[in-house]
C-alpha cells in the first residue's frame, strides 16, 4: 500500500489498528472533468535514460496513478487539475533488479492547475539495505512483521513509501523504516550513501507500550521512551553551589486542535520544579565526595502505571569527555542520543554503571544515593531484558577485551530517563564589591587556587552573572508540548513553545575571544544594550548547534500579573587567567535598586570537566527592605517561597490567557491603565490638567485655554472599541510645555490614509493608521515632550503575525518619516514618545539589512594563510535584522555567516577565509567587492641552524569600556547570543541548555 510516514504515527498513536496497515496496493486511475499533464524524464548517476520501472502520482487518498516509463526515460501522467500529487518513482513491488537505481525515489510534490514539465531529473547512485526484525530477546520475525519504508527527497522535503516486499531494497539518500509485529512497533532512519544493514526491534524490555518506544541507535538494541524526558532527577537540595529556580515552572499540553499562539496555550498543568522533603529543587553544582541522591518517578512522565515493579533496571553514569569536536550534550535529546553509536559513545564519555538489577516499587520509584568524583556527567536510567545484561563496562562484565570505561551492550534496552550532574572538586572563594550602585563596575575577587588539580598550563576560564534576584526568582516559564508530535520527529522548534514572563534582559554581556563551554564554542564579542529573552534563547540554541525552540512572551507571571518582566543583569566571561584574578561586570545607571544574586563559574582551559563555582548576593544601591550582602553559598537558595506560594496550581490560566476572547473585550479591558497622570516632579511644578475633549467629525478636540511652564495636559481621547477604527485606537495624548502659553487648542485627527501633502511610509511594512495633531498658539519650541498612548486590535496582530515590538508610531517631520520611541505596554497596548506634533502613522517596523562596504587586511596571502575579509553591514530599519553574509570568490562562495543587526546600526563583521590553490581572485561580500586577493605558492622554509621564534602572534586589544549610561536608540554593539539569564542558567547547571535543565524536555 502507498502511504505517508503521517498516517502511520496516527495509526500508532490510534493503538496499532493493525487491520489498517496492510491491505493491497490501491491504483485509480485519474478521474474529473478537467485533467492536466505531468510530464517529466529520469536518467540514471551515469546519464543514462531510466527505461525500468514506473511513475505514481499519489493523491491525498493514498490513491495511485502509474506509468511505466518508455525507452528515452520519459513518462506522461494525466491527473485531476488543482488537486496535490506526490510524484514516486519505483523499480516495481513484487521484484526489484540489482541495477545501482533506486528501487523507490520521491520525486516532488506538485498541485497543478495545468500541464507541467518537470525537465530531466537524475536519481543518484543506489545500495543495498538489507531490513531485518526481531525481537528483544533476538527472535527473527522478519518474514512474519510488516515493513514500510519511505524515501525523503533532500531537495524539496517531500517523503513517500510502501511496504517492503522483497528484501534487500536499493535506496539512496534518507530513508526510513517502520515495522510491526505482534502489535508492537519499531520505527528507525538512516541516510543511505552504501551498503547498510538495519535491525528494528519491534518490542521492548520495559512494560511500554510500544508506540512510545523509539530507537535510539541503528541497530535497534538502545532504545527511547518518549515520555522519558523528566523521570529521572538529582536531588539539588544540599549542592555545594545551589540558585533558586523561578516561582513557576510549569509543563503543560497543548491540547487537542489547538496551536501555538501569543498567549498561554497550554492545558494540564504540573510543576516541572521537583521538591524533595518539602523542598524545591534548585539549579544545583555538587562537591566531589559528597552523596548525591538520584530519583526515578514514573508518574511525571503522565503515562499511567505502565512501570508498576519494573525489574532489570540499571542506572549507568556517563562522564563526558569530549573527543569528537562536538562539544558536551547541549540539550536531553543530546545526551539520549550520546548513546546511539557505542563506539562514539566510548570516545566521548568514560562510563560506570551504578546499578545493574534495581526494580522500581509499587509506585514506579526508585531512589539511588552515591558520590562522584569532579566532572560533567549525563545519568541514564534503563531497563534491560531478563535474559540479557544490559548496558556493561569492561569494569562490570570482566570481559578483558572492553576498557574499563567503555561500554557494551547485551540484547536490547530501553532508556527511561537521563539527566544532567555536575560535580566541582572545591568551591571558588569570592569577594564581591563593597557597597556598589547603578552604574558601578562590581569588581570580584576571585581565588580557586584549591579548588583545581594541577593542569598543564594552570589557566582558567572565569564567567561572573549578576542579575535581579526577585525578579529572576518571580518569574514563570511554561513549557508547551504538542503531545501528538512526542517521538522519533518531534521538534522543539516546531511542537513546542516555551512561555516566558521575562521578555528582555537589560545589562552588559562581555565573552571574550576563544571562550567555550564544555567543549562548545561561544562567540566572543559584547552586547551593551537590551535584548529580548527570544532572541538570546534562540541565538544560544544556535551557539551550541541545538533546535532553536519557539518561545513566546507572557504577562502571567513575575511582579506584575500585566506586564512583560524585563531583568537587570550582566555577564561577563574571560580565559586565559590566573587562579586568583579580578573580573568586572558592568552595570547600568538604570538597575533597579535591591538584592542581585551572582553567580561564578571557573573551569581550566585545558580540562573543562575541572569546574568551581560560588554564589552569594551583594545590595545595589539604597533598599532598606533588603538583606545585607552575603557570599554565603547557602544564601543563595532562598527557599521561602515554597511551593505551595509558587506551583501554578493556585493561579488559573484563563484568568490571564485572553487568546479566547473576541476582539471587542481583549482591546477594551476594564482593567486600571497602565499609564497614570504624571507626577509633579517638585512642589513648584504645576499639577496635570484634563481638558473636555469633544468628538466630531472624526476629530478629537480640545480647548486647554492657558498652560504653564512644565505643565502637562492630559487628553482622553478614547476612541474605544479597535473594531471601530480599523485595528487601532488612540487612548490618551499628554502634552508637556516648556513654556507660559495661552489659548492652546489640540485637535486630533485619524485616517487610513497620508495626510494631503504627505509621502507614504516607506520605512513601514505595513501601516495600521494615520494620525493628524494640529496643536494650535503652542509652537514647537515649547513643547517639551508628547506622549501617545494607544492599542492595536489583539486580533489583527494574531491574524497578521504582527509581533508587539515590531509595532512603531512614525513622525512625519522635515520632509521625512522618523521612527519615535514606541515601548510596547504589555498585552495590546503601547506608548510613543514624540518631541513635537504633526502627521503621525502607526506602523509595523521591518528591518532593512545590507552591506555597504568589503575590504581585505592584505591583497596577498600564500597558499595555507588566511585572510580577513571586512564588511560593513547597515541595518537602516527600524527593526532588528538578520543577514547571512556570503563572502565570494570570483563568484563561488568560499564563506557563509548569519549575524544579527540592531535597527539602525551599522556593525563591522569580520571572516577569516583560506585558499589552498594559488590564483587572483576578485572577493566579494554579497556581492559588494573588496578587492583584489592574490595567493602565490608559500616559500619552503631555510634551515639555518639557528633557533628561531616562530610561532608568536602579537593580538592589539582595543575592547573599548562600555559607558553605563543605558544605551539609546543609536548606541550599542551587536548581539552576541549570549543572553544573561541563559548564560546564568546554563553555566550554573554546567552542562546544559536551559530549556532541557530547567523544563526537562
Amino acid at each position: 500500500m502507498l502511504k505517508s510516514k503521517k498516517s502511520i504515527i496516527i495509526i500508532i498513536t490510534a493503538q496499532l489498528v493493525l487491520s489498517a496497515l496492510a491491505p493491497g496496493v490501491a491504483f485509480a486511475a485519474s478521474t474529473g472533468s478537467s485533467s492536466v499533464t505531468i510530464t517529466g524524464q529520469l536518467e540514471d548517476s551515469s546519464g543514462d535514460p531510466v527505461t525500468t520501472g514506473e511513475v505514481i502520482a499519489i493523491d491525498s487518498d493514498g490513491n495511485g496513478t502509474p506509468v511505466k516509463l518508455d525507452n528515452s526515460g520519459s513518462y506522461s501522467i494525466s491527473v485531476t487539475a488543482g488537486e496535490e500529487y506526490t510524484l514516486q518513482y519505483t523499480q516495481g513491488i513484487d521484484s526489484y533488479p540489482d541495477d545501482g537505481i533506486p528501487d523507490l525515489y520521491t520525486i516532488d510534490k506538485r498541485s497543478p492547475s495545468s500541464d507541467v514539465d518537470l525537465g530531466t531529473i537524475e536519481l543518484p547512485e543506489a545500495y543495498n539495505v538489507d531490513v531485518t526484525v526481531e525481537t528483544s530477546s533476538g527472535t527473527d520475525v522478519t518474514d512474519s512483521a510488516a515493513i514500510d519504508v519511505y524515501h525523503t527527497n533532500k531537495n524539496n522535503g517531500v517523503e513517500s513509501g510502501f511496504e517492503l516486499l522483497p528484501n534487500p531494497i536499493e535506496l539512496a539518500g534518507q530513508s526510513s523504516f517502520t515495522a510491526v509485529y505482534d502489535d508492537k512497533v519499531a520505527q528507525t532512519a538512516i541516510t543511505v550513501n552504501q551498503a547498510e544493514s538495519v535491525t528494528l526491534v519491534t518490542d521492548n524490555p520495559a512494560d511500554i507500550t510500544g508506540s512510545q518506544v523509539f530507537a535510539l541507535s541503528d541497530s535497534g538494541q538502545i532504545q527511547g521512551w518518549e515520555r522519558g524526558a523528566y523521570t529521572l532527577r538529582t536531588d539539588d537540595t544540599d549542592a555545594a553551589t545551589r540558585i533558586t529556580q523561578p516561582s513557576v515552572v510549569n509543563g503543560e499540553q497543548l491540547g487537542d486542535g489547538n496551536s501555538f499562539t501569543d498567549g498561554n496555550d497550554g492545558t494540564n498543568t504540573k510543576s516541572l520544579i521537583r521538591e524533595f522533603d518539602g523542598d524545591r529543587n534548585p539549579m544545583g553544582v555538587h562537591q566531589s565526595g559528597d552523596d548525591v541522591t538520584i530519583t526515578f518517578d514514573q508518574s511525571l512522565a503522565q503515562a499511567g502505571n505502565q512501570l508498576d515493579n519494573q525489574d532489570n533496571v540499571e542506572l549507568v553514569a556517563a562522564r563526558v569527555k569530549p573527543e569528537d569536536g562536538a562539544g558536551a550534550p547541549a540539550s536531553s535529546e543530546e545526551a539520549l542520543t550520546l548513546l546511539s553509536d557505542i563506539e562514539k559513545a566510548n570516545k566521548n564519555a568514560s562510563f560506570e554503571i551504578l546499578d545493574n538489577s534495581a526494580s522500581l516499587d509499587g509506585a514506579g520509584e526508585l531512589t539511588h544515593t552515591t558520590s562522584f568524583s569532579p566532572g560533567h556527567y549525563v545519568i541514564f536510567a534503563a531497563v534491560h531484558g531478563p535474559d540479557s545484561d544490559g548496558i556493561e563496562t569492561g569494569a562490570s562484565s570482566g570481559n578483558s577485551g572492553l576498557a574499563d570505561h567503555n561500554i557494551s551492550v547485551d540484547g536490547t534496552v530501553v532508556l527511561i530517563g537521563a539527566d544532567q550532574l555536575s560535580v566541582q572538586q572545591g568551591s571558588t572563594t569570592v569577594t564581591g564589591p563593597g557597597t556598589p550602585e547603578a552604574g558601578d563596575n562590581l569588581t570580584f575577587d576571585i581565588d580557586t587556587t584549591s579548588a583545581f588539580d594541577s593542569s598543564d598550563d594552570g589557566k582558567v576560564t572565569h564567567a561572573v552573572a549578576v542579575y535581579n534576584k526577585s525578579t529572576f526568582e518571580d518569574s514563570r516559564f511554561d513549557l508547551v508540548v504538542d503531545e501528538s508530535k512526542l517521538g522519533t520527529d518531534f521538534s522543539a522548534s516546531d511542537d513546542a513553545q516555551l512561555e516566558h514572563s521575562i521578555n528582555e534582559t537589560n545589562g552588559i554581556a562581555r565573552v571574550e575571544d576563544g571562550t567555550t563551554l564544555n567543549g562548545n564554542d561561544l562567540a566572543d564579542g559584547e552586547v551593551g544594550r537590551p535584548v529580548s529573552a527570544g532572541s538570546a534563547i534562540g541565538f544560544f540554541a544556535e551557539e551550541l548547534n541545538t533546535d532553536q525552540p519557539n518561545t513566546d512572551p507572557i504577562t502571567a507571571g513575575g511582579a506584575d500579573n500585566n506586564n512583560y518582566e524585563q531583568i537587570d543583569a550582566s555577564v561577563t566571561v574571560v580565559n586565559g587567567e590566573n587562579r586568583d584574578a579580578q573580573v568586572s561586570v558592568d552595570t547600568f545607571d538604570n538597575f533597579t535598586n535591591g538584592k542581585y544574586q551572582y553567580v561564578v563559574v571557573s573551569t581550566l582551559d585545558d580540562n573543562e570537566s575541572q569546574l568551581s563555582t560560588t554564589t552569594g548576593t551583594i545590595q545595589l544601591g539604597d533598599d532598606s527592605s533588603s538583606d545585607d550582602s552575603s557570599s554565603d553559598d547557602s544564601s543563595s537558595d532562598d527557599s521561602s517561597s515554597d511551593d505551595s506560594s509558587s506551583d501554578d496550581s493556585s493561579s488559573d490560566d484563563s484568568s490571564s490567557d485572553d487568546s479566547s476572547s473576541d476582539d471587542s473585550s481583549s482591546d477594551d479591558s476594564s482593567s486600571d491603565p497602565i499609564i497614570t497622570d504624571p507626577e509633579p516632579d517638585s512642589e513648584t511644578e504645576p499639577p496635570a490638567i484634563r481638558p473636555e475633549v469633544t468628538q466630531a467629525n472624526g476629530t478629537a478636540v480640545s480647548t486647554v485655554g492657558n498652560l504653564s511652564t512644565g505643565q502637562t495636559v492630559v487628553l482622553d481621547i478614547n476612541e474605544g472599541d479597535t473594531s471601530e477604527n480599523e485595528g487601532t485606537a488612540i487612548e490618551r495624548l499628554n502634552i508637556t510645555s516648556a513654556g507660559d502659553a495661552s489659548g492652546v487648542q489640540v485637535n486630533v485627527s485619524t485616517s487610513q490614509r497620508p495626510v494631503a501633502g504627505t509621502p507614504d511610509v516607506a520605512r513601514a511594512q505595513t501601516v495600521l493608521r494615520h494620525i493628524e495633531v494640529e496643536v494650535k498658539n503652542l509652537e514647537e519650541s515649547e513643547v517639551s515632550e508628547g506622549t501617545f498612548t494607544f492599542r492595536v486590535s489583539q486580533t489583527r496582530l494574531e491574524n497578521q503575525g504582527i509581533a508587539p515590538e515590531s509595532v512603531v508610531m512614525y513622525r512625519f517631520h522635515n520632509g521625512s518619516w522618523n521612527a519615535l520611541e514606541t515601548t510596547h505596554l504589555g498585552g495590546n497596548r503601547f506608548k510613543a514618545d514624540t518631541p513635537g506634533f504633526s502627521s503621525f502613522a502607526i506602523g509595523v517596523a521591518q528591518p532593512s539589512v545590507s552591506v555597504t562596504d568589503a575590504s581585505l587586511s592584505t591583497t596577498e596571502v600564500n597558499t595555507g594563510e588566511s585572510v580577513d575579509v571586512s564588511a560593513v553591514v547597515e541595518n537602516s530599519g527600524d527593526l532588528e535584522g538578520n543577514i547571512t553574509l556570503d563572502v565570494t570568490a570570483d563568484g563561488t562562495s568560499v564563506e557563509t555567516r548569519e549575524i544579527t543587526v540592531g535597527a539602525d546600526e551599522s556593525v563591522t563583521e569580520t571572516v577569516s577565509v583560506t585558499f589552498d590553490d594559488t590564483g587572483s581572485y576578485q572577493i566579494a561580500v554579497n556581492g559588494v567587492s573588496a578587492g583584489t586577493l592574490s595567493v602565490t605558492e608559500a616559500a619552503a622554509a631555510t634551515d639555518t641552524g639557528t633557533e628561531t621564534e616562530t610561532d608568536t602572534e602579537t593580538i592589539t586589544n582595543t575592547e573599548t569600556v562600555p559607558s553605563t549610561e543605558p544605551p539609546g536608540d543609536d548606541g550599542g554593539l551587536p548581539l552576541i547570543g549570549i543572553g544573561i539569564v541563559i548564560v546564568l542558567a546554563a553555566l550554573a547547571a554546567g552542562a546544559f541548555f536551559f530549556r532541557d535543565r530547567l523544563l526537562g524536555v
